[in-house]
């Protein structure tokens, strides 16, 4: 029981990792930093909010209302191509 611990352990780190490469070539790009930082900081916290599997943010008006963000804040996500809205809330390019 361990062992299939350690493997699952192991395999969820490696995806995890994988994820967070990937964001970090999106983050370091002249497209994104050149954005307001509250937008910036708006794709943060969707990251961190989005389901892991198909990187969804379901509850995207509480995000906004709880971080006091403006709407031009998603809409300029959605215009610069790191956010789409789709029937199930707004995901994330990653």
């Amino acid at each position: 029981m361990c062992q299939k611990f350690l493997i699952w352990q192991r395999m969820f780190l490696n995806e995890k990792g994988r994820l967070i490469e990937m964001r970090l070539k999106i983050i370091d790009t002249e497209k994104f930093l050149n954005m307001p930082v509250s937008t910036r900081c708006l794709y943060y916290e969707l990251l961190h909010k989005t389901h892991e599997k198909n990187n969804v943010c379901k509850n995207l008006a509480k995000v906004l209302k709880r971080g006091n963000y403006a709407q031009d804040d998603i809409v300029m996500l959605i215009e610069r191509g790191f956010a789409e809205i789709v029937q199930e809330g707004i995901k994330l390019k990653i």
